[in-house]
């Protein structure tokens, strides 16, 4: 780059972008580093009135996104991109290249030296022996995981670790991992390397054969006030407005995923019949669903006021600026996300909030009106009746229901009784 050119942040993060895209990335994965790595890095110095960039501004931009993941407002996911978009800007800035390094998680303890020989040594076993990066990364992090609990506990190696304390580090690891069995089939095959190198007495491949069950976090939907006071908060005097208060309306009314209702398509609304027949995106099963009035008022307000006119585009919702194209799945979320905001309602990214919410909320609806369960399953156009567990769970009526009256269990403490 000339020493002339301004190192405006667009043109910067645009060579950050290109600089990812040369790494051979899946483009799901190159979506991701857009939209959660470039957009808040631009949003940031926008927001800030900075056009130039300098490495005390990119120093700021880190600091501010840090504090919010450390808060709860900004999920880790979006953390790390911008993390590793700021750290291949710099190095862009230094030497006019950057290679794909694994970058270290915010304030990682350090282990003693011989744990970490133990990490480093199997992990470039496993690359010798072909493993993908991905599963590299995978490994890594299970592994460490394990090492700590091992230094927690005071041994600054395995020799003398013993099967207990690996017995004992199960449960340690389902505070910290949903899929706890997975994490116990990356731990089983480190167990055989740590006995075939000498370096433990224990066959840990052994004791991490024990099947560890499955922690589920039951996720509430929207309340049918917040439903409400989300779609109300719509400004519907735009073409945005309009277009947004239409597909709130589908998803309150409806429960279709989001990447149904954004890609709706003119033949799939009958409007004499009041009805949407499409071909879900998710299980490719042909679904059929009544539809209130309202909801095709706002639908018919966004087609015929506000909708860009296009040739031979199918798709309803359309982007509000030029190109006009269909509205991408990810637009969800963030559609949402705005218009919660301005009807006061708030969520951390632990809360699992979003277009879904309105999905299990109107399932939740259902369940506390008796409606039958087969029922709930074809109007979600779930494909089995397993797919309703996690509704299932959240109903409290339901579970209370469920209950089982204890009278008649003998009890023989009597404190208990």
């Amino acid at each position: 780059m000339s020493q002339k050119t301004t190192l405006t942040i667009r043109l910067v993060t645009q060579e950050a972008y290109q600089c990812i895209e040369s790494f051979g990335l899946a483009p799901t994965t190159l979506q991701d580093y857009w939209y959660y790595g470039i957009v808040p890095v631009r949003q940031y110095f926008l927001q800030h009135g900075y056009k130039e960039y300098s490495q005390e501004k990119m120093q700021e931009c880190l600091a501010y996104y840090a504090e919010d993941y450390e808060h709860g407002p900004v999920h880790v996911r979006r953390y790390r991109k911008v993390r590793k978009v700021a750290r291949i800007i710099a190095s862009l800035q230094a030497d006019g290249k950057a290679a794909w390094k694994y970058c270290e998680p915010k304030n990682m303890p350090i282990l003693p030296e011989k744990l970490q020989g133990y990490l480093n040594g199997y992990l470039e076993s496993r690359i010798q022996s072909g493993s993908k990066e991905a599963t590299i990364r995978r490994l890594r992090t299970a592994v460490r995981h394990f090492l700590l609990y091992a230094a927690s506990l005071g041994y600054s190696d395995l020799i003398s670790f013993t099967e207990k304390d690996a017995l004992n580090y199960i449960p340690f690891l389902a505070e910290s991992y949903r899929r706890t069995g997975d994490c116990l089939s990356l731990l089983r095959p480190f167990g055989h390397y740590l006995f075939s190198q000498g370096f433990t007495h224990v066959r840990l491949d052994s004791v991490f054969l024990v099947k560890a069950p499955v922690r589920r976090k039951c996720i509430e939907g929207f309340s049918e006030s917040d439903c409400m006071r989300i779609v109300q908060s719509i400004d519907r005097a735009g073409p945005c407005g309009r277009r947004d208060y239409a597909i709130l309306m589908l998803a309150m009314h409806t429960g279709l995923r989001g990447v149904d209702v954004l890609g709706l398509r003119f033949q799939d609304i009958d409007w004499k019949k009041m009805e949407i027949r499409l071909i879900q995106s998710k299980t490719g099963k042909p679904l059929t669903l009544p539809v209130p009035v309202s909801v095709l008022n706002a639908i018919a307000d966004y087609i015929l006021a506000s909708r860009p006119e296009t040739a031979g585009e199918d798709s309803i919702f359309l982007r509000s600026r030029r190109p006009y194209l269909p509205m991408k799945s990810w637009s969800a979320f963030s559609l949402v996300k705005r218009a919660a905001a301005r009807a006061g309602i708030t969520w951390t990214a632990a809360d699992h909030k979003g277009f879904h919410s309105f999905r299990r909320s109107i399932a939740s609806r259902m369940l506390g009106n008796g409606i039958p369960l087969d029922t709930i399953r074809e109007i979600l156009g779930h494909a089995g009746a397993d797919s309703l567990k996690p509704y299932i769970a959240v109903s409290h009526t339901g579970l209370d229901s469920c209950a089982i009256d204890v009278s008649s269990i003998p009890v023989e403490r009597g404190e208990l009784q």
